[in-house]
């Protein structure tokens, strides 16, 4: 077998982010970090999903 796939993995990986009671709840844009999600203007916030694919080479 080739020596090169032995330093080489490839990884999936999913998840889904349920959004709690501070991501319902209605904010103006004082209460909004640079990097948290922002609720809908009728205050429900939609579920967020991500999917990773990724390669891994080691040495």
């Amino acid at each position: 077998m080739c020596e090169s796939r032995e330093h080489i993995s490839f990884n999936f990986s999913t998840g889904m982010f349920f959004p709690g009671k501070y991501y319902h709840e209605k904010r103006d844009d004082e209460d909004i970090l640079g990097l948290a999600p922002a609720p809908r203007y009728d205050g429900d916030a939609d579920p967020a999903y991500q999917i990773e694919l990724a390669t891994e080479i080691t040495f």
